[in-house]
């Protein structure tokens, strides 16, 4: 008699991309589960009720063994085996929660078996709890030193925390015990990637690459060390023969889909929507692939404005409508001018695009007014993050809380409006604001669009960047117009020099948006202008290297400008970014997602960004500036109009010297630079918000006086 194996090895990915055991029905490499069935034994042979459920576990019908368990459990309550098997079938059917409480409640009656603690790392994995995760891991592992398993889910926990010196020694470990895991090899190069050891990662990728070459799950690994290295062919290469293995493996069709959507060279421009519709359709309830596949539509030309929203409807369908039975009553005191508690929420306050918008704001907010309350849902801490910290009343680190836990917090500190800066971008908690844990809520910041969630009430947004009536249908919320939205220049920029073309002799444009904004039609309309000034060149920062852009100079040359004509520049620090800026003259923005940061760093270095008015609010975000600045020459309505802008600014090198020699100053001297009028436009606003809901009168568009 044989005992039952009741380990799995699909491995499953952590955000990192970092790979771990997926174990539905673990086991220790070394030991076996207690009372376990017979693994050949034909089924006469099952006789107790546990090796009956694991019997029928096992052969995958589910709900024969849970109502199997749940027979045990009746008479015996505190049965570990029983608890801690009908906690893996609540971790299979993606009941994470309830898989947490049970096998929690399993190691309370029982210490005493390592994978029931290997399990329940499993699970806080994928509840995106890694460093709880860890420590399961290691306390398994103390008890089986020799589960090589436990050594690999270990490192990809403690990668996902941030602590890859030790991640390393644990994939090392685990490689000890089990050296032919692909896996383990791809994570482990993955992780000297990010230390920036390329030697021992080019070994370990070697030693990926040579072992199980014909797993889907291999393949999808060698992707992402492929990816990570930068080798986006590559990893392409990889992530699609995985797919071809194993036409439904979502991860991996996930993976594909984002590669192509950071690389818009790959030969299909729509690959990486396909992919991520194709991933969304085998795994239609994973809530951040639907949030992925939404940031791609907005980067699509070939998406209408009313497709996109209607994508952004379907979210909320699916996942918003489930938890309209959660929403409790509001008890928050209806006095309309006493002191309001804010709560903004975001992964991003750290040293990120976001944090710098939202720090003058915290700095400033009126503390008789306000109490300041940030979620910050990530584990990421650096100069940028104390800074904030230092600026609010209270910091409440979220992630790895479970979209209850984070609603039950935020209803119990009394919050009165709850203030999203994600959207739909990476880390969102759109499913914490879908339970409306707030009595007013509202989206700003971190994503150029509507939520699509009806418990989100408004959307802040510049009076110039969304005027009324403009975009006011692609959105659930509400629209509040600030009067600005402040932007802080970088503080220790370099000086603006003189227009490059007067010492040149030609005229440089320039483009510092990355890749992935590249879209087919950005590049015919900057050829157009291209040929139509045929002695400007145009200079492209934030580049990969020259050998892996072959594709972007087809791309330029099928529309008739040569190589000769561009300049490349890869990704290189702060300081050298800006200065690269005092060799272009006038920068050119991308569609239909427009820039932002690049637009304001441009602007501060005295180079104006030549735009289009989008149809959408991501098309249109670099309208606002323009309008504050007095730049709308630089505003174009269609491609046509973006040629003739182009030209019509370099007819007149002088003028556009005058400009350059003054923007900074100008920038210097406008509301957008005076944090103060824009956190004073922000508090008039939530003021004004919070005054209709005490007097029960419902969310409307409103603009917020000068």
């Amino acid at each position: 008699m044989t005992s039952l194996k009741i380990r799995r090895n699909d491995p499953c990915s952590c955000q990192s991309g970092k790979k771990y055991k997926h174990c539905c029905l673990a086991q220790s490499s070394s030991g076996e589960f207690a009372g376990a069935a017979l693994e050949s034994a034909p089924p006469e042979a099952v006789s107790s009720p546990l090796e009956q459920g694991l019997a029928a576990h096992r052969a995958g019908d589910l709900e024969t063994a849970a109502t199997i368990y749940k027979r045990i459990l009746e008479p015996a309550p505190t049965n570990a085996d029983a608890l801690h098997l009908l906690g893996l079938i609540e971790f299979q059917r993606g009941a994470n929660e309830a898989a947490l409480r049970l096998i929690e409640a399993a190691i309370r009656q029982s210490r005493h078996d390592p994978r029931y603690f290997y399990n329940l790392g499993t699970v806080l994995m994928a509840l995106g709890r890694p460093q709880d995760a860890a420590i399961q891991f290691a306390i398994a592992i103390g008890m089986n030193p020799g589960d090589a398993f436990a050594h690999g889910n270990l490192g990809a926990a403690l990668c996902e925390a941030g602590q890859r010196k030790a991640a390393i020694a644990s994939f090392r470990a685990a490689l000890a015990l089990m050296p032919e895991d692909a896996d383990t090899w791809a994570n482990l190069c993955v992780t000297y990637i990010e230390e920036g050891l390329a030697e021992e990662a080019a070994a370990c990728l070697e030693q990926a690459l040579n072992l199980n070459p014909a797993s889907a799950k291999a393949l999808n690994n060698v992707g992402l060390a492929l990816q990570k290295s930068g080798d986006a062919g590559r990893a392409a290469a990889y992530f699609a023969g995985s797919i071809e293995l194993d036409p439904r493996n979502a991860k991996a069709l996930i993976n594909l889909g984002k590669l192509a959507l950071e690389n818009p060279l790959l030969d299909d421009p729509e690959l990486g929507i396909n992919c991520l519709r194709e991933a969304l359709a085998i795994d239609p309830d994973n809530h951040i692939n639907h949030s992925t596949l939404l940031m791609a539509l907005q980067y699509s030309a070939r998406v209408t404005p009313d497709q996109l929203f209607d994508e952004h409807l379907r979210y909320a369908t699916r996942f918003e409508l489930p938890l309209a039975n959660t929403i409790e009553p509001h008890r928050n005191d209806r006095n309309p001018e006493r002191r309001l508690k804010i709560g903004y929420v975001s992964a991003d306050l750290y040293h990120h695009a976001v944090a710098t918008f939202i720090f003058p704001i915290l700095s400033r907010h009126d503390r008789e007014q306000f109490d300041v309350y940030c979620y910050y849902n990530n584990d990421r801490d650096d100069w940028m993050s104390a800074r904030l910290k230092a600026q609010v009343d209270r910091w409440v680190p979220c992630k790895g809380q479970s979209d209850a836990a984070l609603v039950e917090r935020i209803r119990a500190d009394g919050i009165d409006i709850l203030i999203d800066l994600s959207g739909h971008s990476v880390a969102n908690r759109l499913l914490t604001f879908a339970s409306r844990p707030a009595p007013l809520q509202a989206s700003w910041i971190g994503y150029p669009g509507t939520t699509g969630l009806r418990a989100v009430d408004y959307y802040f947004a510049d009076r110039y960047w969304l005027p009324a009536g403009v975009c006011d249908a692609q959105f659930t919320e509400k629209i509040v117009r600030l009067p600005v939205t402040s932007v802080t220049p970088f503080p220790d920029a370099p000086d603006v020099s003189r227009l490059p073309a007067l010492r040149n002799g030609r005229v440089t444009f320039g483009s510092f948006n990355q890749l992935h904004k590249f879209t087919a039609e950005v590049i015919a309309m900057w050829s157009a202008l291209l040929r139509a000034a045929p002695d400007a060149t145009l200079l492209l920062g934030a580049m990969p290297p020259l050998d892996r852009l072959d594709g972007l100079i087809a791309q330029f040359a099928a529309h008739g400008i040569e190589q000769s004509r561009l300049q490349f520049h890869e990704r290189c620090d702060m300081h050298t970014y800006l200065r690269l800026h005092q060799e272009v003259d006038i920068c050119l923005d991308t569609a239909p997602y427009s820039g932002g940061t690049t637009t304001v760093h441009a602007l501060w270095m005295g180079v104006p960004t030549l735009t289009l008015a989008g149809k959408t609010a991501a098309g249109r975000q670099g309208c606002g500036l323009p309008r504050h600045l007095d730049l709308m020459e630089f505003v174009a309505d269609d491609a046509t109009d973006f040629v003739a802008k182009g030209l019509a600014a370099i007819a007149n090198l002088p003028a556009l010297a005058l400009t350059r020699s003054q923007l900074r100053q100008r920038f210097a001297d406008s509301p957008v630079c005076s944090a103060a009028a824009a956190t004073d436009g922000l508090e008039r606003a939530l003021r004004t918000m919070w005054r209709r809901w005490c007097s029960g009168q419902a969310p409307v568009s409103f603009d917020v006086p000068i």
